[in-house]
């Protein structure tokens, strides 16, 4: 059931919340479980099999202490641009989850990058990239889903991210996509207690 938490504003970790066995990637430098790192490193070496660029990874594990300096930073930036400190918050919040309540402290997570581009988060050049097109359609068979996607905002209230996978483990990942769940609805569906 580790693999199918869903964190959110909802269902916040513990600040002391640390995920066992990660591992730090000694190219890019992010801390991820295990199992995770593996799995990524597999479908990057696939994709490049294929003839394609690898993929980077931008952003694993962050605990709750790194969560929230991010998400001062983000509301200090917004009150800097002129906003009050509600509407300071509550624009950070469409960016970025509260501390605690974002999954990447599962370790479980990847921001993935191109190369070349590793700082942009340009939807439109990552939807352009043949990176992008060739995880959207085998991401499942190493376990990973796009956690974020664009046509299930209602579900994971949380604004579309085509660099942001979840992994949930290869049986699970395709069951979603034959499906076409997202992994709110189909713990819903499936694990609901």
């Amino acid at each position: 059931m580790y693999k199918l938490s869903i964190v959110n504003e909802d269902r916040p970790l513990d600040a002391l919340y640390i995920p066992e066995s990660l591992v730090c990637d000694p190219v890019m430098h992010i801390w991820l479980v295990k199992e995770v790192y593996e799995a990524f490193y597999e479908m990057n070496r696939a994709l490049q099999r294929e003839g394609l660029p690898s993929i980077y990874g931008r952003r694993g594990y962050l605990c709750f202490a790194y969560q929230k300096k991010l998400f001062q930073n983000e509301v200090q930036k917004n009150i800097r641009q002129g906003l009050k400190a509600e509407l300071a918050y509550e624009k950070a919040r469409r960016t970025l989850m509260p501390p605690g309540c974002s999954e990447h402290q599962l370790g479980l997570c990847i921001d993935i990058a191109l190369h070349h581009m590793q700082q942009d988060n340009s939807i439109s050049i990552y939807e352009e990239s043949p990176q992008f097109h060739w995880i959207r359609e085998y991401a499942t068979s190493y376990g990973f889903i796009l956690r974020y996607p664009k046509d299930k905002m209602f579900y994971t209230k949380f604004s579309y991210r085509p660099w942001h996978y979840r992994y949930v483990g290869i049986g699970h990942a395709k069951k979603m996509a034959k499906l076409g769940l997202c992994l709110e609805e189909y713990y819903e569906a499936f694990y609901k207690e």
